[in-house]
C-alpha cells in the first residue's frame, strides 16, 4: 500500500511538474508578442472602407500635393518629374516641370509641393526656391540669394518656413524667409537638441493653412511642436510613447559630414494634417498590440491640435509586405503609397 501511495505521489508530482514547465514555456513565448513599452492605444474600429488601388510603376514617388480634383506624385530623384491622378485612382498623367535653363538644381535634393494651383520646388543645398503655376507647370526663380536649408515648406508665394544649421548653436533651427528681400526675419525657434543638433532634430514639417500652426513632429523623439506663422511657440505635446530621449548613435564621416552608426529607433516616421487632427506614423509598438499584426501593418496615431490630445489609432495592413512610405488625407479619403502603389480609403472618423 506504502509503495501504490508512493507511486501515485510520483506520478502526481511529474504531472504537476510537466505542467509548471509546459505553462513556463507558453508565457516566455508571449513575450514577443506583448511588451512593456510603458502605454497603451485605442484602436478605432473600422476605420476606413473602399479601398481603390493603382500602380504607379515605381517606388520612387511621394505625395507632393492634394486637390479637390487629383492627387500630384513627385519623384525623389528627378524634381521635374510629375504624376497626376485623379480621386477616383483611374487616369494618370505624366508631366515636365519647366525650370528655368540657367537654374541648376540637385535633383535629388529637391523636393516639390503643390499648394492649390501653386508648385513650389524647394532645393536648399544650391541653393533655390522656384515657384510656379499648376495649369502652365512654368516654373520661375523666386529667390535671390537664398540662404542655404536642409527642409522647408511655402506658407505663402513668398513666406517660408526653413530649417537650417546654426553654427554658433551648433543645431538646427526653424526660420522665416521674405523671398521678395532675400532676407531672414529675426522669427526662429531653436529645435531641441539632444545629441547632435543635426540628425537628433530630424522630424517632419507641415502647415496647416486652416489654424495657421506650423507643427513640427520630431522622428526620433515623443514630440512635437506647434508654432505660429512667425515660429513663437503655440505650445509642445508629447507623442503617447515613451521615448522622450532620441535613441541615437552617430558616426563622423568627416569634420562636416555625419551619419548613424547604427540603425536608428524611429520614434514618429511620417506625419500630415487633416481636419484640426494630427495623424502620425509610428514606428513603436504599445503594450497591447500583438506583433505580428503591428509587424504586418502600419499603426497611425491620431491627435487633436484643437484638444492637444490624443484620440485614437488605426492600423494600415501591408500590401505585397509594403509599408507606408507617404500618406495624406484629403476630402474624407485616405490616399497612401506602398511600394510602386497609390490606395486610396474612405475614412469614417
Amino acid at each position: 500500500m506504502a509503495s501504490v501511495n508512493k507511486k501515485l505521489f510520483w506520478i502526481m508530482g511529474c504531472f504537476i511538474f510537466s505542467i509548471t514547465i509546459i505553462t513556463s514555456l507558453y508565457l516566455i513565448s508571449l513575450r514577443p508578442h506583448f511588451q512593456n513599452n510603458g502605454f497603451v492605444r485605442r484602436f478605432f474600429p473600422h476605420p476606413t472602407s473602399d479601398l481603390k488601388q493603382i500602380n504607379i510603376g515605381s517606388e520612387s514617388f511621394y505625395i507632393s500635393g492634394i486637390t479637390q480634383e487629383n492627387i500630384f506624385l513627385s519623384n525623389y530623384s528627378t524634381a521635374n518629374e510629375l504624376l497626376i491622378v485623379d480621386h477616383n485612382l483611374k487616369t494618370v498623367h505624366r508631366v515636365t516641370l519647366h525650370i528655368p535653363n540657367n537654374v541648376k538644381i540637385l535633383q535629388q535634393s529637391a523636393t516639390v509641393s503643390i499648394d492649390s494651383s501653386i508648385i513650389y520646388i524647394m532645393e536648399g543645398v544650391s541653393p533655390y526656391i522656384l515657384h510656379g503655376s499648376s495649369l502652365t507647370f512654368d516654373l520661375n526663380n523666386n529667390s535671390k540669394d537664398t540662404f542655404y536649408f536642409n527642409k522647408g515648406i511655402p506658407i505663402s508665394e513668398s513666406s517660408y518656413i526653413l530649417r537650417i544649421f546654426n553654427q554658433k548653436l551648433q543645431s538646427n533651427i526653424l526660420v522665416k524667409l521674405n523671398s521678395k528681400i532675400s532676407s531672414l526675419n529675426s522669427f526662429q525657434y531653436k529645435l531641441n537638441k539632444q545629441v547632435d543638433g543635426i540628425l537628433c532634430t530630424e522630424g517632419t514639417l507641415q502647415y496647416d493653412r486652416k489654424r495657421g500652426y506650423i507643427v513640427y513632429v520630431y522622428n526620433f523623439q515623443n514630440s512635437f511642436v506647434c508654432l505660429d506663422t512667425n515660429l513663437s511657440l503655440i505650445y509642445e505635446s508629447r507623442t503617447i510613447d515613451t521615448n522622450t530621449i532620441a535613441k541615437i548613435k552617430i558616426a563622423n564621416l568627416s569634420p562636416k559630414v555625419q551619419t548613424f552608426a547604427a540603425p536608428p529607433l524611429y520614434v514618429n516616421k511620417q506625419s500630415c494634417i487633416y481636419n484640426d487632427n494630427l495623424f502620425v506614423y509610428s514606428g513603436i509598438r504599445a503594450n497591447n498590440e500583438d506583433i505580428t499584426w503591428f509587424d504586418k501593418g502600419s499603426t497611425i496615431d491620431v491627435y487633436s491640435l484643437k484638444k492637444r490630445r490624443y484620440l485614437y489609432s488605426f492600423y494600415i495592413a501591408d500590401f505585397e509586405r509594403k509599408k507606408i512610405s507617404c500618406f495624406n488625407i484629403s476630402a474624407n479619403r485616405l490616399f497612401i503609397l506602398q511600394g510602386s502603389h497609390l490606395s486610396s480609403f474612405q475614412i469614417s472618423f
